[in-house]
């Protein structure tokens, strides 16, 4: 059984296992069982943690065609657990696998994550795509102060941050540094020898999820995973788990743009804003004062906007990190704003422009009015004692975190 696009083919064995391989044959992929993770069980007063979810193997029960692709049917024996798979063809490049979990026991459970891509070398997958174990890999960052770049594997080593306040902000606690463990966050491309293999999560507009490499001294194991945080699922119930796209070609341009349009708004109100939001040019106090912004700069600088005609393209102006005077206490100006921020926000309106303000809404630190006033309103650990949201070398100071669900 096959699902076959112009540059990729999917192909069923009855052991459960598959092959991914572009029609040319230059590399390939043994893909492995897909794997269901339940939640750990939760700690005081916080949801149940991703990080103790309990993996479950799964066996194939079920094997058909579904125009042109498959439906496949796993099974986690003895946990009452379904997990089925739609293998369908996108277009020439691309097909896509989805996940849905099917609960067919008796109680409730709590879905860690789901891993709807997997070669496991331990367990007969086997990744080639490459001579003398060498493979290419696209770091994907977590977020903005993360990491991100093109590395040759397995020369790269990923440096461990040492200092673990800092880890918790720069990097997600669900992927701690490992030894011959590399990890991309929602995409990946993978270079061998023969051309490029993409794996993008789909979609990411509600959920995370990550693709991990890790080198074993048989090989290669690949995964990729969706995290579900704890989602329960009472007897009877299915859950759409979201999927993955898998793309094959020569240029990984070309495919992580594919993939990244496939992400894109397709309603016409969606494509509108989009196109309103990217109109607009705008000047970020950031990226030239950083926190060293001062009223008297920002008015120099919004002068000088306004009498050069080769910047008529900017329509607005951003005050950013730097004017407050406590981090959370976002409209107390420092005293580098003698006047104030509204005379601020008045003189950019002045000149013709939008103002813009950056603020860090969900922090404050210690010495804030805001957490001196209302210290109740930030999470706590279990003693009831706010927990350190992270520490900032910019700010010289930690920061505690408010917490969301409170009304």
């Amino acid at each position: 059984m096959e699902v076959v696009t112009g540059t990729l083919t999917f192909s069923l064995f009855e052991d459960g296992r598959a092959r991914l391989t572009p029609t040319d044959r230059s590399w390939e992929i043994l893909l492995t069982a897909p794997v269901l993770s339940l939640a750990g069980p939760a700690g005081p007063g916080i949801t149940p943690q991703i990080l103790d979810e309990h993996r479950l193997p799964t066996v194939l029960r079920e094997a058909r065609s579904v125009g042109a692709g498959l439906a496949l049917r796993y099974t986690a024996p003895g946990e009452g657990l379904d997990l089925i798979l739609r293998v369908s063809p996108l277009d020439e490049a691309h097909l896509t696998i989805r996940a849905t979990v099917h609960n067919t026991g008796a109680g409730p459970v709590a879905i860690g994550a789901v891993h709807p891509l997997v070669s496991d070398a331990r367990t007969g997958g086997q990744v080639r795509m490459g001579e003398q174990d060498r493979l290419g890999f696209l770091r994907q960052g977590w977020q903005s102060w993360s990491h991100t770049g093109s590395h040759d594997l397995p020369g790269w080593r990923e440096t461990p941050i040492r200092m673990p306040f800092v880890h918790g902000m720069k990097e997600n606690p669900a992927n701690p540094y490992r030894t011959n463990r590399w990890t991309a966050e929602m995409v990946t491309v993978l270079r061998g020898d023969g051309g490029h293999l993409l794996v993008g999560l789909d979609p990411v507009t509600d959920r995370f999820g990550d693709i991990e490499l890790r080198r074993h001294p048989i090989g290669w194991s690949v995964a990729a995973r969706i995290h579900l945080d704890g989602r329960r699922l009472g007897p009877g119930g299915r859950l759409d788990a979201g999927g993955v796209v898998v793309g094959a070609g020569p240029d990984p341009d070309t495919l992580l743009g594919a993939w990244a349009a496939r992400l894109a708004p397709r309603s016409a109100a969606a494509l509108a804003r989009r196109e309103a939001t990217l109109a607009t040019v705008g000047w970020c106090t950031w990226y030239c004062f950083m926190r060293r912004i001062t009223e008297g700069l920002l008015r120099e600088v919004t002068e000088h906007i306004a009498t050069r005609r080769d910047l008529d393209a900017i329509r607005l102006i951003q005050l950013d990190d730097g004017y407050q005077r406590r981090i959370g206490d976002w409209l107390d100006p420092s005293g580098a704003f003698p006047t104030g921020l509204a005379e601020a926000v008045a003189g950019i309106r002045r000149r013709g422009y939008d103002p813009g303000l950056w603020v860090s809404p969900f922090i404050a630190e210690p010495r804030s009015t805001l957490f001196r006033a209302h210290p109740d309103w930030f999470v706590t650990d279990p003693a009831g004692r706010p927990i350190s949201g992270g520490w900032n070398p910019l700010w010289r100071t930690r920061f505690h975190v408010l917490d969301p669900t409170l009304p």
